[in-house]
């Protein structure tokens, strides 16, 4: 499997420039729960996107898939993931997944109507890795390191 150059846009000019200049994978990003006190003090990208701009961004790719991040795990996710497969998704992004029990039901709400991507960010994740890679509709995940706190990342990098 080859990398894919991925690149946050939720504005359609930025997404067709980004698909001009070849980028893979156009990133849309939805995440909002609990994000805000998860990253605090983090020097992150915390969106203020909105679900009913996608239809936008997938007018102007022809080339390029597009990748939206939902939430984690909540309530309205299953409600949320039908509109963002409406709108025309190719792969959608759980973060914040935690085990297996995360992705089976990510995989469940999206019943195969789009590729699913589980972002392996937390130490609970990493621990569970291979259990949750396993999960049949898994096709791939995102790993991000910079997730880990400083004192995780230190013992990693040792």
């Amino acid at each position: 499997m080859a990398l894919k150059l991925m690149m946050l846009a939720s504005e359609p000019q930025l997404a067709k420039r980004a698909q001009e200049a070849g980028v893979d994978r156009v990133f849309f990003d939805l995440e909002y729960i609990n994000k805000h006190e998860r990253q605090r003090g983090l020097n992150t990208v915390k969106s203020n996107n909105d679900i009913n701009d996608i239809p936008s961004v997938r007018d102007v790719l022809n080339k390029s898939e597009l990748l939206v991040r939902t939430n984690p795990i909540y309530t309205g996710l299953s409600h949320e993931i039908d509109k963002v497969i409406d709108f025309g998704a190719d792969m959608l992004m759980l973060p914040m997944a935690t085990d297996r029990k995360d992705a089976e039901l990510f995989v469940k709400y999206i019943g195969g109507r789009a590729k699913v991507n589980v972002m392996i960010e937390s130490v609970q994740a990493l621990a569970r890795v291979d259990s949750i890679l396993d999960v049949d509709g898994v096709d791939e995940f995102f790993y991000w390191i910079e997730r880990f706190t400083p004192r995780i990342r230190s013992k990693l990098y040792v």
